[in-house]
């Protein structure tokens, strides 16, 4: 049986996840510094701290999504080499429904790793009715 379906989802997701994992290492490599310097300047009304607090939410963020995209990204790889050649499709599901959780703040991936992992559990050899 293809798994034809499950895979292009998979690695659709698999690159928006990589997007976001290139996303959350941009938050992390910008200067504290020179983005606390450039909110200054831009002529908000905001104190040092609101700045400080900011900056230290950006990183927090960006962490965040290195860690989960890093997750995900991992577990689809191995899920796309159990769905290769039709091998293991059930636990190739499950590694896809838990990339999909742990993907939960990136909308798109978490949809499309959600309906691969469900396609992958419940689709069935044509041989095999019940």
């Amino acid at each position: 049986m293809k798994r034809t379906g499950e895979f292009i989802l998979s690695i659709i997701a698999l690159i928006i996840n990589g997007l976001s994992l290139l996303g959350g290492l941009s938050f992390k490599k910008l200067s504290t510094n020179t983005l606390e310097d450039q909110l200054q300047t831009s002529g908000t009304e905001l104190s040092k701290q609101d700045i400080h607090d900011m900056v230290a939410a950006m990183n927090h963020l960006g962490s965040y999504l290195i860690i989960l995209a890093s997750i995900s990204i991992i577990l689809a790889i191995i899920a796309l080499v159990c769905l290769q050649g039709n091998k293991k499709p059930k636990l190739a599901g499950l590694f896809l429904i838990i990339a999909a959780v742990s993907s939960i703040i990136t909308v798109v991936p978490f949809i499309l790793y959600l309906i691969a992992g469900i396609l992958a559990l419940i689709k069935r050899p044509k041989g095999n009715r019940y």
